[in-house]
């Protein structure tokens, strides 16, 4: 019966929102991905603020809302309503909304939507109706995340991909030079749609590309991340405020692109970028308990996201020892153990203690064991109030704690132990509201 009935509320919103898209056709940018959808998403959104339309009114625009990426979250987004979560009440209120803002006689101007797949046909289903003006396609890695949910991980790929082909006629596709697989949706989508443009962002690689960065600094003292970067050949510097790593800077790129494919002002984006609201628990540098610092990327995990916290920790220079709290990495299918053994040696030469929380991180401890890392300085506990306990235990003025593991391994937990008073843990910290506080 319940399944019944979320596939009448799916058809519902759908229904409503492609009404909705279809009377006032606003500009939309879509953001998929396995990595970075949510900053990136975040970044997009955060070039239209401070912007005044033809009537001098404040530009009207529609952001995802945290990471409502779903077949229930786009939609959602698109009628501006927050999850029903198990209400039917709240539900029927919600598709009451969706009936009203379509009777509105205006609607935002920029539509920026998160996308995501959890298993086959996700996108799919999105994409037959909700097709955008540009699509950003952000990173993988060899093992995504949700890949226990498809065969392998190019049907994970080719889901994502079903939003890049409902392209618009006139349609922009935005992807990571990184990336290998982004490259090759670009290399397909050439084949399939020559007309379309195509525009290219990169961090590493010193080809002629739409927009790069270069000379990436974390400075976790000031709680930011400093890089040049290229638009076009015209250069400036890019800050982000409150984190550090390169992943920031990485999903900023997309941003200046839309910026300088609107025309809108690149100085203006560059200042919205570097003091946009960060969404919680994504390699967020918040104050902690003894003058330490905790760099919490507590929100969800994948092997790619960690190595790529991890390689942030071990550049950071100074003496102060360097914490590591990693949980479960779900969703991996038959790569869990495999992936696991290699996060613990990444570990092992990326800080000086280790924790670890969950069953599948016992592989992340034998891993570092594996490379070396003392036993002593290992630490395996079953839930994330532990590993927050032996965390204080043993805490000292200068110590960097980075913690990272997947959702339901509730890490946040942890941090929310580890911070100090003076920051806001509603607003800083993930999974603070009455539903997830209540699991």
């Amino acid at each position: 019966m319940r399944k019944i009935l979320k596939k009448i509320i799916v058809y519902i919103l759908f229904l409503e929102s492609k009404m909705i898209l279809r009377k006032f056709n606003p500009y939309i940018i879509g953001v998929v991905g396995a990595v970075g959808k949510t900053t990136t998403k975040d970044s997009v959104a955060s070039i239209f603020k401070n912007i005044k339309d033809e009537n001098g009114h404040n530009l009207k625009y529609i952001a995802t809302k945290k990471s409502l990426n779903s077949e229930f979250g786009v939609p959602l987004t698109i009628i501006g309503a927050d999850s029903g979560w198990d209400s039917i009440l709240a539900w029927l209120k919600i598709i009451i909304k969706g009936i009203k803002v379509y009777l509105k006689k205006d609607y935002a101007k920029y539509l920026i939507l998160e996308v995501g797949a959890d298993q086959k046909g996700d996108i799919k289903s999105i994409s037959e109706w909700l097709h955008c003006d540009v699509v950003i396609v952000t990173a993988y890695g060899n093992v995504p995340v949700h890949v226990e949910n498809f065969k392998n991980r190019n049907e994970l790929i080719r889901e994502d991909e079903y939003l890049v082909k409902s392209l618009k006629e006139k349609g922009v596709l935005i992807y990571n030079e990184d990336c290998e697989d982004a490259c090759d949706i670009s290399d397909r989508h050439t084949k399939e749609k020559s007309t379309k443009e195509k525009l290219a962002f990169t961090i590493k690689n010193t080809k002629n590309t739409e927009c790069k960065a270069k000379a990436i600094s974390n400075d976790i003292r000031n709680k930011k991340v400093t890089a040049q970067v290229s638009v076009k050949n015209n250069l400036f510097i890019l800050e982000c405020d409150g984190v550090v790593g390169e992943a920031a800077i990485s999903c900023a790129l997309p941003a200046l692109i839309v910026s300088n494919l609107l025309a809108l002002d690149m100085k203006n984006s560059i200042k919205n970028i570097k003091e946009m609201e960060r969404s919680p628990g994504r390699m967020r540098v918040l104050e902690g308990k003894n003058s330490s610092a905790v760099i919490d990327d507590s929100y969800n995990s994948s092997p790619v996201a960690v190595s790529s916290g991890l390689k942030t920790l071990k550049s950071l220079t100074g003496h102060m020892r360097k914490i590591i709290i990693l949980g479960d990495m779900l969703e991996l299918g038959k790569y869990t153990k495999e992936e696991h053994l290699k996060i613990g040696k990444e570990a092992a030469s990326s800080g000086n203690i280790l924790i670890t929380v969950g069953n599948r991180a016992k592989f992340i401890a034998e891993g570092a064991r594996d490379s070396g890392m003392g036993a002593g300085w290992i630490l395996e506990c079953g839930d994330s109030e532990s590993a927050g306990e032996e965390v204080l235990n043993i805490l000292k003025t200068g110590d960097i704690v980075y913690v990272k593991g997947s959702q339901s391994i509730r890490l946040e937990k942890a941090v929310k132990m580890l911070v100090s008073e003076n920051v806001d843990i509603k607003k800083d910290i993930v999974r603070q509201s009455s539903e997830w506080l209540a699991r």
